[in-house]
């Protein structure tokens, strides 16, 4: 776990530095600088080292994080072009839902990935382009996750 949690750490920190460089590229800061940090609060929450399954109310506090980072960083992305990596939250949202998956809570984590789908759908619908392929990527990661985990192979 030790390995995996380094490994998602590191990918915490590209995602908050993409978002700090694309500052210049929001209508607000302060709703993605909030964002930021609750996305690093609930990556510390979801990776405290434990026994057996990530607990219920950890994997429901990531859920929760989803919600507000989608909510926050959409609210602040420009309305008249497509933002780059100032959207860097969809990525964000999908890791904490791959580590509450990998933690045994399968079901939430899908429930946020659809959650997290209709947020950024919504989101995208308003803007000038539809709906990235990167979001299908990530619904691609956790599938991938979750065939490994139903197959047994690691």
């Amino acid at each position: 776990m030790q390995e995996s949690s380094t490994t998602c750490s590191l990918f915490v920190a590209v995602q908050i530095g993409l978002g700090l460089l694309s500052l210049d590229l929001v209508t607000a800061a302060w709703p993605v600088l909030l964002a930021m940090s609750i996305y690093v609060a609930a990556a510390v929450v979801v990776l405290l080292p434990r026994q057996g399954p990530l607990p219920l109310g950890p994997a429901i506090t990531a859920l929760g994080a989803v919600a507000a980072i989608t909510l926050l960083v959409g609210s602040a992305l420009p309305r008249d072009t497509w933002p780059g990596y100032a959207a860097w939250h969809p990525s964000a949202s999908y890791t904490l839902l791959v580590v509450v998956n990998i933690r045994d809570r399968v079901l939430l984590s899908w429930i946020g990935v659809v959650l997290a789908a209709v947020l950024v759908t919504v989101w995208s619908e308003q803007r000038a382009k539809h709906t990235d392929y990167a979001d299908t990527n990530s619904f691609l990661v956790l599938a991938v996750l979750h065939a490994r985990e139903m197959t047994g192979k690691e």
